[in-house]
This record gives C-alpha cells, sequence and structure tokens, in this order.
C-alpha cells in the first residue's frame, strides 16, 4: 500500500499557485517541527466533514469524473514533469510519481525513494522502490531518475531546472539505489523535489516516442487523449504498485471563462470545480453541492522601493503600516473570506515568529508618523497585476487617502509587471502583490537578497545579507529557527514589507464527491476522487 500521499482525504482545495516548494526532511535530514499558526483556520464551509469515503458493500461510486481547470494547456510536451503549469501540476500529481511528497503537515514521505540518507547535505543516496512499472510496462530503474533530472536541469524553462542547477552529478549505483551530488551542500533539498513536478519520466518512452512519451509515468493514472487548449482524458492505471483509485476514468477540462464554467458545472457537466469566493455562499447554501475552504500559505504583501527616498523613510511606511485596515482588505477584496495578516512569514511556514512588531489600524498614529516622514504631498504610485492586488490597491487607496497620503494606481498584467522596466530604479514607489511563498523558511531569500527577482523593495541589508547567508549554511534546526526569527524580527521592525491577508481558496462539488490531496505547497491533486452516487 502506497504511504499517505495516496490516501484517500475529504478535504477539497483549489490550489492555483506556480509550482512552489515545501519544507525539509528526510533520512538524516530531518524535518524541522511543524510551524505554529498566528491565526486560526477559519471553520471550513458547511457541507464536508473530514472523513474518509464509506466502505460498505453498498456504495457505488461513479466510474467517471469531469474536473473543470481554468488555465489551458496547449503544449503537450508540458505533460513532461520538467514542465508545467498550475493546472499541469494538478495532473502530474496523479500521472507521475516523484522520489518523496509532503503531506499538509510539512511531513516529507516515501514515494518512488523509499530510503535516502546523507551525511553532509551534499551527497544524497535514495533507495528505489522496486517493481514499479511505467504506464507502457517498462521497469522504473536508477537510470529513469538520472535521465529526468539531467533532462530537467537542462531545458532552459523548465520549472525543476532550478532546483537541478545545482546538481553536480548522478551516479547510478545500481537499478535500485542513486546518489546525487550536489556542488554546494543544500539542506533543503529533500523538500526541493517534494513538489508533483519532480515527477519521474520514463528514459526509453521519452526516448522513443518524444511526442507522447513526456506523458508516461508511474502514477496511478495514465493520460489516454489529449486536444490542446480543451481537455486530458486519464485512465486509472490497474497495474499501479501502490493504493488504486476506486474511480476508473477522469477528464480535466480547461474552461478559462469564469462565468462559463459555472454553469457548466452547474448543468452537471462537471462533479468538481473550483470557484471564487464571491460564489461561496452560493454554493453552500446549494443543498446539491458541498464546498471546502483551505487557508493557503502565500501571504499577500505590500513592497515599499527602498530607492525611494520617500518610501526609505520608515515614518512613511510606519504610517502605512497603522493605515492599513486589514478587516476592509479581507471583506472589500475576498468578500469576508480570508484571514488579515500580521505576518509576513507563510502561513505555515517552519519557524514562524509570532512574536515580533505588529501594527494595528489606528490613523492617529499613522497621521503622527507621517508627520515625522519626508512625505510632502507627492502622489504615490501603486503598481499591481491581476485581480486580487489590483482591489488590494484599491483598498490601500482609500485607506492612505484618510491620512492625506495622494495615490495613483497602475494596474498591468502579471507578464508585464514581472518584465515592469522600472525594477530596480527609483521611478515606482508601493508595489501590491501576493507572495510566492512556501513552507521552507529559506525560501524568504528571494525577498530579502539584494539582486534577487523577487526583491521588489530593492532591499539591501547588510546584516540581512550575513543572518540569509548564516541560515543557508547552518544545518542544526534549533539554531537555524533562532536566525530566522531574527530575519522575521528585523522585517516587521523596519517595515520592509507588510502583510495584508492569507486567502481562502475554494473548490466545489456535487454532494457525494470528495478525495481530493491538499499538499503543504499549496498542491492538490485529484488522484483519488470520487463521487458517491446518491
Amino acid at each position: 500500500m502506497k504511504p499517505s500521499r495516496r490516501s484517500i482525504s475529504l478535504i477539497l482545495c483549489i490550489a492555483l499557485s506556480i509550482a512552489l516548494l515545501a519544507g525539509c526532511g528526510g533520512g538524516k535530514t530531518q524535518s524541522s517541527p511543524p510551524p505554529t499558526q498566528g491565526n486560526e483556520s477559519p471553520t471550513p464551509t458547511k457541507g464536508i466533514s473530514e472523513t474518509p469515503p464509506p466502505t460498505e458493500e453498498k456504495v457505488e461510486y461513479y466510474e467517471h469524473l469531469n474536473v473543470a481547470l481554468g488555465d489551458k494547456v496547449t503544449v503537450i510536451d508540458l505533460f513532461n514533469p520538467a514542465f508545467g503549469s498550475s493546472q499541469v501540476g494538478i495532473i502530474c500529481h496523479s500521472v507521475f510519481d516523484s522520489l518523496v511528497d509532503m503531506t499538509l503537515d510539512n511531513e516529507i514521505i516515501p514515494g518512488l525513494a523509499t530510503e535516502w540518507h546523507t551525511d553532509d547535505y551534499k551527497t544524497f543516496t535514495f533507495k528505489l522502490r522496486e517493481g514499479v512499472k511505467f504506464h507502457n510496462g517498462e521497469p522504473f530503474t536508477a537510470d529513469d531518475v538520472k535521465f529526468t533530472i539531467e533532462k530537467s536541469k537542462a531545458t532552459p524553462g523548465a520549472i525543476m531546472a532550478s532546483k537541478y542547477a545545482h546538481v553536480e552529478s548522478v551516479e547510478v549505483v545500481n537499478d535500485y539505489e542513486v546518489k546525487i551530488t550536489l556542488d554546494n551542500p543544500n539542506i533543503d533539498f529533500i523538500a526541493d523535489i517534494s513538489v508533483p513536478y519532480a515527477g519521474i519520466a520514463s528514459r526509453k518512452a521519452c526516448e522513443a516516442d518524444p511526442e507522447k512519451g513526456p506523458m508516461i509515468g508511474t502514477g496511478p493514472w495514465k493520460v489516454t487523449d489529449f486536444v490542446s487548449n480543451d481537455y486530458v482524458t486519464v485512465e486509472r492505471n490497474d497495474n499501479y504498485w501502490g493504493e488504486l483509485p476506486v474511480t476508473k476514468s477522469m477528464t480535466f477540462k480547461f474552461v478559462s471563462e469564469e462565468t462559463a464554467r459555472y454553469i457548466m458545472f452547474e448543468n452537471g457537466d462537471f462533479d468538481f470545480c473550483g470557484i471564487g469566493s464571491a460564489f461561496v455562499d452560493k454554493y453552500t447554501n446549494d443543498p446539491r453541492f458541498a464546498v471546502e475552504s483551505y487557508v493557503m500559505n502565500n501571504t499577500n504583501i505590500i513592497a515599499f522601493n527602498f530607492k525611494n527616498p520617500i518610501l526609505a523613510d520608515i515614518n512613511f511606511r510606519k504610517a502605512v503600516a497603522h493605515a492599513m485596515n486589514r478587516e476592509d482588505f479581507v471583506n472589500i477584496t475576498l468578500n469576508g473570506y480570508g484571514v488579515p495578516a500580521n505576518y509576513f512569514w507563510g502561513y505555515r511556514t517552519e519557524f514562524r515568529n509570532e512574536n515580533v512588531p505588529t501594527y494595528e489600524y489606528d490613523i492617529e498614529k499613522a497621521k503622527e508618523y507621517l508627520a515625522k516622514s519626508k512625505y510632502n504631498g507627492e502622489t504615490i504610485e501603486l503598481v499591481a497585476a491581476m485581480a486580487h492586488p489590483i482591489s488590494n490597491a484599491q483598498v490601500l487607496q482609500e485607506n492612505l487617502s484618510k491620512i492625506g497620503v495622494k495615490t495613483e494606481i497602475f494596474a498591468t498584467d502579471g507578464p508585464t509587471l514581472t518584465s515592469y522596466t522600472p525594477w530596480g530604479s527609483t521611478e515606482y514607489q508601493i508595489v501590491v502583490t501576493s507572495s510566492v511563498w512556501t513552507t521552507l523558511a529559506s525560501s524568504v531569500s528571494m525577498y530579502l537578497m539584494p539582486g534577487s527577482s523577487g526583491n521588489k523593495a530593492n532591499y539591501d541589508n547588510p546584516q540581512m545579507t550575513e543572518l540569509l547567508t548564516k541560515a543557508a549554511q547552518t544545518f542544526d534546526a534549533a539554531e537555524r529557527e533562532k536566525i530566522y526569527r531574527q530575519i522575521q524580527q528585523i522585517v516587521a521592525e523596519e517595515c520592509i514589507y507588510l502583510p495584508i491577508f492569507n486567502m481562502e481558496l475554494y473548490v466545489a462539488g456535487w454532494k457525494g464527491c470528495g478525495g481530493v490531496k491538499l499538499y503543504a505547497t499549496n498542491n492538490h491533486d485529484y488522484a483519488y476522487a470520487y463521487r458517491i452516487k446518491q
């Protein structure tokens, strides 16, 4: 029986984040204690309980399920684990197995690797599961691991390329043992490969058929049909080495237009459908459906450009911090479905420090700090992209108007924001965005290291750089925690980034639906989804 990754859960979610990483552990690389949470998770939406599906003989399951996905998949090679979007990640979790997985509780569990070991966090030895076969009947061996890693590393744009960039060599010890050596020690390497995009592909299949070969994995589902921009159909892999799903086949339909997706769901075209917060009440109050919520680890944040003299003034940043009414953000942007955030740290990220300074909504304090700042009536630009950050910018604009700060919103789309010309300059002021946060404390480096693409604040503090570097080189969990708690203290005291909220994500299913599995990385899969005939 396959470990808990494949165990049936009744948690339902929709996670549209890009491939993200998770916490650390495995072999001698011990996982960190589960992080504490500053806010209690909201009460799940009515309709679904976290109980396993019934096992009585009288229970009948639908043989086929239809799942609505938003983004489209246009290139067949995207099914290669070397690539991926959020939607492909959902499918990859079902079609491919990775060496290890991570549970919602940040526990590293076996996948295709049954054991792993390291003495120095530079060389990792994996014992592989024997008797596993790919969908084409070929045996899974260490050679397939070597092939997948080397292909991903050598493929520009591959999601795993950056994670494998520091892989110095992959040695096949024997058919069921592989040794991976990095160029430098990395305590987070095991966690780095616990994502759906780290699935193992078949060397023989990929080399024999470059078009269809990348779709062949070892997972509980095998791809039987794929139409670009339209749908993917998978069939149960009855030769799967682990637990078999009760459902026999599934179709993932790509419907990018939200209204059309909901209409099709209500008409019975789909069994599962991810929904926005504006529709939670509608489906919760409809006895035909069940809805479940999940608090994402990602934290929506405000970033200040430290190269701008007005924003480099801590008095101005504290004025903004006290002017922010986080309840406004949650109620207006999320229709009340979200968790106000007082911590920059991710919701489930290890070493979370809840003793850092927080900034309550206080207009008078905000005005006091503003009066001490370098602000002299200038119009401050708020840069934002995508629906939620833009609406966040609108709320922030309203909040700041109450203390006399004039703003204008530069609204754009995600790709434009990513390539925004003024990055690294003094031309922009405030960025309103959603942080791409994971359960790994080390991911904070992308926001605080000078020159990092995620450092939209242009923050450069030698003390912070020293702490981040030290943390990356500290293998003792207790010592790392001390360092990361200190880092959080500095972020909060200096108001480098201001947290706004953690989003809740939702999926609706018809009554009798369940089995969607949730992971700490905000990833989920439908490998064991089911629907009981009523």
